[in-house]
């Protein structure tokens, strides 16, 4: 007996395992598996986490890092790309498993980012080196620029990376060159981010946020934290999200002027992310992750970590779609 919908015959199922992807009736696809929002986390417990969308549990945790989790990314595949204290990155599958484990580091990875080709980006404390990992885990280049540990990285849609580091933020080719050096702090930049116009974030120990422009000048600075700055995050709009040592979250305008502040924390924000509707998620010293509207309130509180919260990013998951 034919399958039918609104009274005509679907012609194929695509499943992948027990999971119906596609749905393809009169030679056209009219029900598709897409992305809904995951979120990842990465903790002092050495575990990455994947959060269900409401935050009442995890989906996944993944174990195999022997310390710290500093950093988490994950692609538009949902493959998750994680650094840690014992000197390595990991690319995990989408189902929480290990694809490959990169070990070219001499420390710490403090800083991990992901292209739109599967190119992971990664920066370390002890050999203050910025490393282009292939998608099937290989050194592609090392940039050597830096004199002090790497504790940012972020890259943009033309392969430009972005790396910070003691007292300055690196602009670096998709080959691997020096493009530019921003040098306008006094202390340590922790956190970076860079917008779809190239225009770069950074968050340090002076308790600023800069805004870089894409050929590497100050835009402005935002003072409206009262400790340093641990993490940077950016949506489609040019709003900026940056987390603190204040144990606050703070929401500021294209301009650089603050439109929120979050205090839903109980100590020091470590990770800060935004999905395409303007969500942010933080991670904490209080070993929670918080989901928070865009208007500065706290949607949910997730506690499955048993230490710091130090990463947080987020993706697209599995929500279905008529088309």
């Amino acid at each position: 007996m034919p399958i039918t919908m609104d009274g005509d015959e679907i012609e194929a199922i695509t499943m992948d395992g027990d999971e119906i992807t596609e749905v393809t009736m009169d030679g056209d696809v009219v029900w598709e598996l897409v992305v809904g929002l995951y979120v990842y986390s990465g903790s002092a417990d050495n575990e990455v986490h994947k959060i269900k969308p409401d935050g009442t549990g995890s989906e996944w945790t993944y174990t195999g890092h022997g310390s710290n989790v500093w950093a988490v990314a994950v692609d538009a595949d949902g493959y998750v790309y994680s650094g840690s204290s014992d000197d390595e990155v990991h690319k995990k599958t989408p189902a929480g498993n290990n694809e490959w484990t990169y070990t070219e580091h001499g420390g710490d990875v403090m800083g991990v980012a992901v292209d739109a080709d599967g190119y992971v980006y990664s920066g370390t404390w002890d050999d203050y080196e910025v490393h282009k990992i292939t998608p099937a885990g290989n050194n592609e280049w090392t940039y050597t620029g830096h004199g002090g540990t790497v504790r940012g990285v972020a890259v943009d849609a033309d392969g430009y990376v972005y790396s910070g580091s003691l007292h300055e933020v690196h602009k670096i080719t998709p080959a691997g060159n020096n493009e530019w050096v921003y040098t306008g702090y006094s202390g340590t930049v922790l956190g970076v981010a860079v917008d779809a116009d190239g225009y770069v974030y950074s968050g340090y120990s002076d308790d600023e946020v800069h805004k870089i422009t894409p050929a590497g000048n100050n835009e402005w600075i935002y003072t409206g934290h009262g400790d340093w700055v641990r993490a940077v995050a950016v949506d489609a709009d040019g709003y900026v999200y940056s987390g603190s040592v204040d144990n606050e979250v703070h929401k500021i305008t294209p301009a650089g002027n603050n439109e929120w502040t979050y205090t839903g924390h109980g100590d020091s924000v470590r990770g800060v992310a935004v999905d395409a509707d303007g969500y942010v998620y933080s991670g904490s010293v209080d070993n929670e992750v918080h989901k928070i509207t865009p208007a500065g309130n706290n949607e949910w509180t997730y506690t499955g970590h048993g230490d710091i919260v130090y990463a947080v990013a987020v993706n697209l998951g599995t929500e279905s779609d008529n088309i």
